[in-house]
C-alpha cells in the first residue's frame, strides 16, 4: 500500500482554522443564513461571570448549564444545519462519513455545524478530576471534555440535544467506563435516531500504553475501560447503536505494532458487544492481515494523529484503506489538518 508513516510537526486542529471545503458543500456562513451571532463575551455569558478562582474550583465540582440566550442561538444553528446538505443518512456507507473532531465547547460545536461534517465527535467525562467522590458521585454531570479539567465545555445533555437537532451522526468517545450508566440515562431522555449514534471506547491497552502493576491498580480504581458485562448492558439498552471499540496507544516508537494478543482481546470484546460493531484503529499500525481478521466481527475504521503520522494525500490514503477492506469511518487528517472528504 502506498501509505507511508512520516514524521511531521503537529498539525493545527480544525478548531483553530476555517473548515475546509465549505463552499464546495454549499454551506453558507451564519451571517449569510441571517442567524443571530453568538455573544461576543461568550465565556462570561455562559458561566455568568464567575470569578476566576471560583471557576478554577469548579473544575473539580460543577459545570453549569448554558444561559438560555446561548442555548436559543445554538438550537437555531443546529436547526439550520439540519436543513443543509451535511446531515447523516444511515443508509449511506459508513466509510463516506466526514467527522468533526472538536465539538466539546459550544464555540467549537457552532463552528463544526458550519463545516462540511456529517458526524460530530465529542469526548465524555464525569465532571471533576478525581474519579470517585463518595456520596457525591451521583451528583456529577457527564460533560464534554478531552480531559476532566477542561473548561468551559458543554454538558453531555446539551451536546446531545444540539446534535440530535442537527441531523448529523453522533459519536461519543467515552473516556471512562464509569460514565456509562449516566450516558445510558441521558440517551433514554434524549433518544438518538437509529443509525446516527456511535458509543466509542478503548477496550485494550496497546503500543505505548502504560502497563504493569501500577496501571492495573489505576484500572481497578478508575474504571477506565469497560468490562464485557458493561458492553452487554449498552447493547441491551441501545440495540441500534454502533459500539466502537479501540486500542489505546500513546506516542510512536520504532517497532510499534498491534500484536496478535491485542487483536484477540478486541475480538473477545466485540463478541460481548454484539453487532453493529466498529473498530477504530490507528492508521499507521493497520495491516491487511489485521483487517481480514476483524472483518467478520464488525466494520474496520482508521484514524490518525497528524503529530505521529499523516498521509500526504488523505483522499488517496482513504481509497487505499478502502481497498484493504476498511469500511468504517476513515478519520484521516493530512498536512495542515486537511481531511479526506
Amino acid at each position: 500500500m502506498g501509505v507511508r508513516p512520516v514524521a511531521l510537526e503537529r498539525a493545527g486542529t480544525q478548531g483553530g482554522s476555517k473548515p475546509l471545503g465549505r463552499a464546495a458543500h454549499g454551506v453558507a456562513a451564519s451571517e449569510e443564513r441571517d442567524l443571530p451571532p453568538l455573544p461576543k463575551d461568550a465565556l462570561s455569558v455562559l458561566r455568568g461571570g464567575v470569578p476566576e478562582f471560583l471557576r478554577g474550583l469548579g473544575n473539580f465540582t460543577f459545570h453549569g448549564p448554558m444561559k438560555a440566550s446561548v442555548r436559543e442561538v445554538m438550537l437555531q444553528r443546529a436547526d439550520a444545519a439540519s436543513a443543509g446538505p451535511d446531515t447523516w443518512d444511515p443508509a449511506r456507507p459508513l466509510h463516506e462519513a466526514r467527522s468533526a473532531h472538536h465539538t466539546n465547547t459550544f464555540q467549537d460545536f457552532a463552528q463544526a455545524l458550519e463545516g462540511p461534517w456529517d458526524w460530530m465527535e465529542g469526548d465524555v467525562w464525569l465532571e471533576g478530576a478525581a474519579r470517585r467522590l463518595g456520596p457525591l458521585e451521583r451528583l456529577r454531570e457527564p460533560i464534554m471534555a478531552h480531559d476532566p479539567t477542561e473548561r468551559p465545555t458543554l454538558r453531555t445533555s446539551e451536546w446531545l440535544e444540539l446534535g440530535i437537532r442537527s441531523g448529523k451522526g453522533l459519536k461519543l468517545d467515552l473516556k471512562h467506563a464509569a460514565a456509562v450508566p449516566d450516558i445510558l440515562d441521558l440517551l433514554r431522555r434524549h433518544p438518538v435516531p437509529a443509525g446516527r449514534l456511535m458509543l466509542n471506547m478503548d477496550v485494550v491497552d496497546g503500543p505505548g500504553a502504560p502497563s504493569g502493576w501500577k496501571q492495573r491498580l489505576i484500572e481497578l480504581v478508575a474504571d477506565r475501560m469497560p468490562s464485557r458485562s458493561t458492553l452487554g448492558r449498552i447493547r441491551k439498552e441501545q440495540p441500534d447503536a454502533i459500539i466502537g471499540l479501540g486500542i489505546a496507544t500513546r506516542g510512536s516508537r520504532p517497532g510499534d505494532r498491534y500484536t496478535e494478543s491485542h487483536i484477540d482481546r478486541l475480538i473477545t470484546m466485540a463478541k460481548a458487544a454484539g453487532n453493529p460493531v466498529h473498530f477504530a484503529l490507528r492508521a499507521d499500525l493497520v495491516t491487511p492481515a489485521i483487517v481480514a481478521r476483524l472483518q467478520p466481527y464488525g466494520r474496520v475504521g482508521v484514524w490518525n494523529d497528524p503529530g505521529v503520522w499523516a498521509p500526504d494525500h488523505p483522499e488517496q490514503a482513504r481509497l487505499e484503506f478502502l481497498a484493504m477492506g476498511c469500511t468504517g469511518i476513515m478519520d484521516l487528517r493530512g498536512v495542515k489538518g486537511a481531511t479526506a472528504v
